[in-house]
């Protein structure tokens, strides 16, 4: 089995130290193209129909933000898995710095919704109920940083964390964490549509962007850690 987050596969787009930090920002792809103001993009990772089109053909494509973010900040976004399949069984968005250690959260080959913590060596998984990765529907997600710890919540229901520790200087990475679970060739492509990305501060008094609309509400039962 082939272990290994998207960070490393992306040295020239991520590795890159670059004078911003804390750039904080709210995108909802209406322009039709990724900006490279935040962005910075690997592979071919599309914008259609005022979303962003993360269909994985390859561990390379992913969209990265220029900027790191330490401190409190929180990370609202639309999400909707379209496929899944065993060659890249896990899909979302990652939390980390440039050695590898904070977090990928995000939709499993298992049918339900994982997180992952790493410290840049090794890393460890827990999942939601089963069926929580609710294919074809819009879930909204929200990632609260506090401190060392990030919190994980889908439709304003707490679903992992607080859990930590949680690196300062970290990128945010969508999908986030590739794994190919059977070693073999590709039989199709994993593949998730997003939208509404903001990142804000959080617990710093500072105002935080009003909400946009999304495009579907998704229901989601009441989701449980579970191992």
């Amino acid at each position: 089995m082939r272990l290994y987050f998207l960070l490393f596969l992306m040295a020239t787009v991520v590795l890159v130290d670059v004078a911003v930090a804390d750039d904080y920002f709210a995108d909802n792809f209406n322009e039709g193209f990724i900006d490279p103001a935040h962005w910075n993009v690997g592979g071919a990772i599309t914008v259609t129909n005022g979303a962003v089109a993360l269909d994985r053909q390859s561990p390379g494509d992913s969209l990265a933000t220029i900027s790191t973010y330490s401190g409190d900040y929180r990370i609202e976004l639309d999400s909707r898995l379209d496929a899944i399949v065993w060659n890249d069984m896990f899909h979302g968005i990652a939390v980390m710095n440039s050695r590898g250690a904070g977090i990928s959260f995000g939709y499993s080959m298992y049918g339900k919704l994982y997180l992952a913590l790493s410290d840049g060596t090794n890393t460890g998984y827990n999942y939601a109920a089963a069926g929580s990765n609710q294919p074809g529907t819009w879930l909204h997600w929200t990632l609260i940083k506090s401190g060392s710890q990030m919190t994980v919540q889908v439709n304003g229901v707490t679903v992992f964390g607080p859990i930590g520790p949680m690196p300062d200087g970290s990128r945010v990475l969508m999908p986030g964490l590739f794994q190919d679970g059977d070693g073999g060739g590709y039989v199709g492509y994993t593949n998730s549509t997003v939208d509404n990305f903001i990142i804000s501060p959080a617990n710093s008094g500072v105002p935080m962007p009003a909400p946009m609309p999304i495009k579907r509400w998704g229901q989601i039962k009441k989701l449980y850690n579970n191992q």
